[in-house]
């Protein structure tokens, strides 16, 4: 497919990772930037990776969909940010996608020993998710092939 769309250095490209094992789906995002990113852009990713990395670790079972959501959205407060997206995660199943429990506005489901979730708070372009497996202390990260440390930066 042709397009008019040409990319230049300091833009942000979505990496979306989906794949099947044993009929079993895994999905994972990353970000890349075109070029080293600035200061600003550094900040961002600083800032999404680590409300990312806390929202992880509220993931436990007793907790609900809603007091996940609602802990993102302090988060981004506390910076003066407004959350407006519609979900900070979902379930993982047979249908790979937003499948129960969504981590939204009032969700009401509980989350329960060997869930597994992608965790993908996200504002504006900056956009991880990763999945994990709720267990009985810290959930476990299963979607770390490509690390979170720093975003992709692509030369050019």
């Amino acid at each position: 497919m042709k397009s008019d769309v040409s990319f230049r250095k300091g833009d942000f490209v979505r990496n979306d990772y989906l794949a099947y094992f044993s009929g079993c789906p895994g999905h994972q995002s990353r970000l890349a930037i075109l070029g080293k990113p600035d200061v600003e852009q550094q900040a961002g990713y600083d800032l999404t990776l680590d409300i990312h990395r806390k929202t992880i670790e509220r993931c436990r079972p007793g907790v609900t969909a809603g007091e996940i959501y609602a802990f993102v959205v302090s988060e981004f407060r506390k910076k003066g940010i407004d959350y407006t997206a519609s979900l900070v995660g979902h379930g993982m199943g047979p249908w790979f996608h937003q499948q129960e429990p969504v981590l939204r506005r009032g969700g009401d489901i509980m989350l329960e020993k060997n869930m597994i979730l992608a965790i993908e708070p996200q504002r504006l372009h900056w956009h991880l998710q990763d999945l994990i497996l709720i267990g009985d202390g810290s959930p476990q990260l299963i979607s770390a092939k490509f690390q979170t440390d720093r975003p992709f930066v692509i030369e050019c």
